[in-house]
């Protein structure tokens, strides 16, 4: 499956990531001092990632913030805008929750999965909700070092 508006050889180039919540919120809160945004835009401009988010990643980041029309523009200058969860996702959602290892896996966090099979992404993560889940593959920043990912 493509995202919108990716061509061919751009795919083989990227490799293609859901940015979870946690990632999306701890960017924002790094980019309140000025080492902080030199930080993110580093990290961002240095990435081969085709990054993607869904309505649960703006969701999950808008929850969190006072100043919503703010947090919107911030939102989108940095990242792509959401792709649509559909039936198809709603369906490998529960199919994930099924094969799933342990306990059951937060709504949110089913359909960022599911997203990223349907795509054949990997999860960009601050925190350990994808373990057990056969076939997907997570990166996940420790919470002492959030420059380092874990694979």
């Amino acid at each position: 499956m493509r995202l919108p508006g990716e061509s061919g050889h751009n795919e083989r180039r990227n490799v293609r990531a859901v940015a979870d919540s946690t990632l999306v919120i701890h960017f924002r809160k790094a980019e309140k001092t000025k080492e902080g945004r030199i930080r993110v835009k580093r990290w961002l401009a240095g990435q081969r990632l085709a990054l993607i988010t869904t309505p649960v990643t703006l969701a999950e980041f808008l929850a969190g913030e006072n100043q919503q029309d703010t947090a919107l523009e911030w939102f989108f200058s940095r990242f792509p805008r959401p792709v649509a969860l559909t039936h198809t996702t709603a369906v490998r959602s529960g199919r994930i929750q099924l094969r799933r290892k342990g306990k059951k896996l937060a709504t949110g966090d089913v359909f960022q999965a599911a997203v990223a099979e349907m795509f054949k992404a990997q999860i960009l993560t601050f925190d350990r909700d994808y373990s057990g889940i056969p076939g997907l593959k997570v990166t996940q920043y420790p919470r002492y070092d959030r420059t380092k990912p874990q694979t």
